[in-house]
């Protein structure tokens, strides 16, 4: 499936065109780069409608060129799927963490890497710190070793998965009082990759949301729709 490395999009103010290419990326606004201009487009009888277009990438991924081009994968299924088991072991093997099995899928999706370990605590981390880390380690090498961009899913002991499904359940509840009470939500301070997947399942919900504060204290707020103002 392709996946654009950088994604254009518009929006009426500079922040609604930021928050669509954020949801498209599934990236935080910390994590990404990005380049923003105004254009115009013709209307009825001659008129002239403002919009602004950003261009967002990753950081890490790509520097920020002034005109950044547009780059797709290409999946290349045979040639990923008989290098990636190796990578992820090497890697394990090279930090000195032990481990059971490593099960790689390659998907539409991109690839879902689950990890069995006895070492668990070392490799997720408090609040899956580590497990972030190792993760935005293994997607440099693969873009690298691959010369494209690929998605991946990282997951050790089951953990993601479990906590997904925890804040999936707090993230519904919330959603259900926002709607409910016409007020906004304050969710307590999470780490950037607990907090991508809380927007993802608010804008999934039909509410719009933000980040707010400074690390390690940086929090996910959804609003009423009535409530939202584009920044």
């Amino acid at each position: 499936m392709a996946q654009e490395i950088i994604v254009e999009k518009e929006g009426a103010t500079p922040r609604e065109a930021l928050y669509k290419a954020l949801l498209e990326l599934e990236a935080l606004e910390e994590e990404v780069d990005y380049t923003l201009e105004e254009v115009f487009h013709k209307g009825f009888l001659g008129t002239t409608k403002k919009a602004y277009k950003v261009r967002v990438w990753l950081k890490g991924v790509l520097p920020p060129p002034e005109k950044p081009p547009v780059i797709k994968v290409i999946s290349e299924q045979t040639t990923i799927t008989e290098q990636s088991p190796n990578i992820t072991r090497e890697l394990l093997e090279k930090l000195g963490l032990t481990f059971d099995e490593v099960a790689e899928e390659l998907t539409d999706k991109g690839i879902v890497i689950r990890i069995q370990t006895e070492d668990a605590g070392r490799l997720i981390g408090k609040d899956g710190h580590i497990l972030h880390a190792f993760h935005r380690v293994l997607k440099s090498i693969y873009f690298h070793r691959f010369g494209r961009l690929i998605p991946i899913s990282l997951d050790i002991n089951d953990y993601v998965k479990n906590r997904e499904i925890k804040i999936s359940q707090q993230v519904a509840e919330a959603i259900r009082k926002v709607k409910q009470f016409k007020k906004k939500i304050e969710f307590p301070a999470m780490p950037s990759w607990e907090r991508k997947f809380v927007h993802k399942k608010a804008n999934e919900g039909g509410l719009k949301s933000e980040s707010y504060g400074k690390e390690p204290n940086r929090r996910v707020v959804l609003f009423p729709q009535n409530d939202y103002k584009s920044k």
